[in-house]
């Protein structure tokens, strides 16, 4: 789609976004997975029977769920480029406890070649179709994405936005 191309490369939120955005480290989700780890695996060992089992699977599930993310973030840190992406298809599912959104998109590599992404599921609103959202992606793979709303272990702070 030719509109893409256009868009991404006038798009002035390009400008603010690369000239004025910083991640940095958010340990008190680091410390949560620690202590779901830690508490879980503690009922695991001086508990009795099913419950102490229950409680090894959550602390092991938990301890590497997080461990996953927290190496696929840093991983996009360390060899990343920022892009505007359009947001081609919005999930949007009802909980219990409220929404959760995740988001189809596409953006221009620094390459020129147009790149698809997908987010995860966030309690952060999302935009609409149509609406721009800022990508992060690896330079050397930019198959490897991500929305900036959807890191757990890193919060951005970027000109126009949240």
């Amino acid at each position: 789609m030719p509109l893409i191309r256009d868009q991404l490369k006038s798009d002035m939120a390009m400008a603010r976004l690369t000239a004025h955005s910083t991640f940095e480290f958010r340990p008190i989700v680091a410390l949560a997975f620690v202590v779901a780890g830690l508490g879980a695996g503690a009922i695991a060992l001086f508990g009795q029977g099913i419950s102490a089992w229950v409680a090894g699977g959550v602390s092991l599930s938990s301890t590497l769920v997080g461990l996953y993310r927290l190496r696929k973030e840093r991983a996009l840190l360390g060899d990343y480029e920022l892009a505007v992406a359009t947001v081609s298809q919005r999930t949007l599912t009802e909980m219990e406890t409220g929404y959760s959104y995740s988001v189809r998109y596409r953006f221009l590599g620094s390459d020129g070649k147009v790149y698809i992404g997908k987010s995860g599921s966030t309690g952060k609103v999302l935009p609409d179709e149509g609406e721009t959202v800022p990508v992060l992606y690896r330079r050397s793979d930019p198959n490897q994405n991500s929305t900036l709303a959807t890191f757990w272990f890193y919060r951005f702070t970027y000109t126009g936005t949240e």
